[in-house]
């Protein structure tokens, strides 16, 4: 709430009240060229998110401290969505639709590792649906994420629409 951090290819500048400060880092470490569309500040860290569509995506995470990235592994979905629970959990939204294949997982962070929540992955006329963490719906790819003040999670599906988590599993909202 506090802090602005800005991000350019060596150095990371941050503003605490009216005060900047840089540092120097070393070039983000990437499988693949381009640029990341999500970031998030979580824990001292920043958490950077690629989106390259039908090639794919990474999750890395910049150790101001130490000055080193750190590539999470499982990530090889386009990572669509970053965000922060009303507890300060940091969620990770990965999805993919493309010429009839439908994947999404859903990751939480806790501690050093990151805990799938959900997944979903099926193609069209190709094989059955297959589900991972404790996903009870049909399988879809998945959008993004949002929390309501009682820190349910509400996930935004492309062939379900919107779905919530409570302690049933999950539930479709919209036709």
């Amino acid at each position: 709430d506090k802090e602005l951090w800005l991000l350019d290819e060596h150095r990371l500048h941050r503003s605490s009240g009216a005060a900047w400060s840089d540092l120097d880092v070393p070039p983000i470490p990437t499988k693949f060229p381009g640029g990341y569309r999500h970031a998030v500040v979580h824990a001292g860290r920043l958490v950077l998110g690629q989106d390259r569509g039908e090639w794919g995506g990474a999750l890395l995470e910049l150790d101001v401290n130490a000055k080193s990235w750190h590539v999470e592994s499982g990530f090889d979905l386009p990572v669509v969505d970053l965000k922060l629970d009303k507890r300060g959990a940091l969620w990770v939204v990965s999805g993919l639709s493309h010429l009839g294949m439908y994947q999404g997982a859903l990751h939480r962070q806790e501690g050093e590792s990151f805990t799938l929540v959900a997944s979903s992955r099926a193609a069209l006329g190709k094989r059955a649906e297959s589900r991972g963490g404790d996903w009870n719906l049909p399988s879809t790819s998945f959008d993004a994420v949002a929390f309501d003040a009682d820190n349910h999670a509400y996930l935004l599906t492309s062939l379900l629409g919107l779905v919530r988590h409570d302690d049933g599993g999950w539930k479709r909202l919209t036709p």
